[in-house]
């Protein structure tokens, strides 16, 4: 029998090569320290919120992909909420007898006057679904003129502002080039995707057409207004101008933050001041060193919040415009005619391409 050290060491050595150590052992996380890849040259680096290096096919793409897939969500949630398929209109609640109406709306669907929800009256009593009139601020001012304009270019007015106020040039031309940018897309929007595809659809309308909610029409509504194919106008503006413009704008604010500006130099006799006063130290030189960290900077905390608030209330319109007043065909088809103008924009910013390089450093280079 061999001798009981000697099977202690046996054991040991049975125990440390057993399959549940050395499930163990390759279950144990690997130290961030020791696996730290450097980023890949093909990439293009940036400067984060936390003034780190990260590359933009890591956030921001991922950001866009966020973007594309909680618009068709709200889109998809607008669907299902509007079924039995329904697309109502406003019309004069004074045409409709018998009811006292603040505003109505008729379902240009419905076959009669007869059918169920063929008609909305709002009221004091009835203020839930397509006649609830609460709003956030601004939300109700997203399809005027100028805050449609207006709103998606909040992040770029505030750095426009930052570099005034601290009296600098940074990235003032490439600034420039993305306002022409983004003005000519608001141009595309409001000219070919609205008025030229309205004339396109007033062209194969046709005017000689009857229908039963005839008389119920304002005096300003085309004959039988609604009935015809009409895709979603606010769809299109709200994803191919106010959102994608803005997403951009932050994304681009993200990488490069606005920079304070640098610390004044005080004059020798200041300084001199200023030492005698602390007891003849000299507060720059005896202030210890601060400890390095990632700082974020407030103007993109503002402009993230913003654009944040942004999401919120022309999604909300959106859903809005899906569940009650179009029907499914015309919203996606609005968002289809919308991936014109915001998918471009999407791959100049996020592309690595070669041939595009030149193009996204001009516009968002530093």
């Amino acid at each position: 029998m061999p001798p009981r050290e000697a099977v202690d060491e046996r054991l040991e050595v049975v125990v440390s090569e057993s399959p549940i150590a050395v499930r163990r052992r390759r279950l144990t996380p690997t130290p961030y320290t020791e696996y730290n890849p450097p980023f890949s040259d093909s990439k293009r680096l940036r400067r984060s919120l936390t003034g780190d290096m990260t590359t933009t096919a890591e956030w921001v793409q991922r950001c866009w992909q966020l973007h594309f897939g909680v618009s068709l969500s709200v889109l998809m949630f607008g669907y299902f909420a509007n079924q039995p398929a329904s697309k109502y209109i406003p019309i004069d609640p004074t045409l409709l007898v018998g009811q006292e109406c603040e505003r109505a709306f008729l379902n240009v669907l419905s076959s009669s006057l007869e059918d169920p929800f063929a008609t909305v009256c709002c009221n004091a009593v009835n203020i839930h679904g397509i006649c609830n009139k609460t709003t956030l601020p601004l939300g109700s001012r997203l399809s005027r003129f100028p805050e449609a304009w207006l709103i998606p270019l909040f992040p770029l007015i505030l750095r426009w502002c930052v570099n005034r106020w601290n009296n600098t040039i940074q990235n003032n031309h490439t600034m420039v080039r993305r306002l022409v940018l983004y003005i000519t897309m608001m141009l595309i929007r409001g000219v070919i995707l609205y008025r030229g595809m309205n004339q396109m659809e007033n062209y194969f309308h046709s005017t000689d057409a009857s229908c039963w909610y005839q008389e119920y029409l304002r005096e300003d509504q085309a004959t039988c207004y609604g009935r015809s194919f009409d895709f979603s106008d606010h769809v299109v503006l709200y994803m191919a101008q106010i959102l994608p413009i803005c997403l951009a704008e932050t994304l681009e604010c993200l990488q490069q933050p606005p920079t304070l500006p640098p610390r004044r130099i005080l004059s020798t006799q200041t300084m001199t001041l200023l030492t005698s006063m602390n007891g003849g130290i000299n507060p720059d030189e005896e202030t210890p060193p601060k400890k390095k960290c990632p700082s974020v900077r407030p103007l993109s905390v503002v402009i993230v919040f913003g654009t944040l608030y942004l999401y919120l209330i022309t999604l909300w319109g959106s859903y809005r415009t899906t569940a009650y007043f179009h029907t499914g065909p015309e919203v996606f088809m609005g968002f289809a005619v919308s991936l014109l103008l915001q998918w471009p924009l999407y791959r100049l910013q996020c592309s690595e391409q070669p041939f595009l390089r030149y193009v996204q450093d001009w516009f968002f280079g530093k």
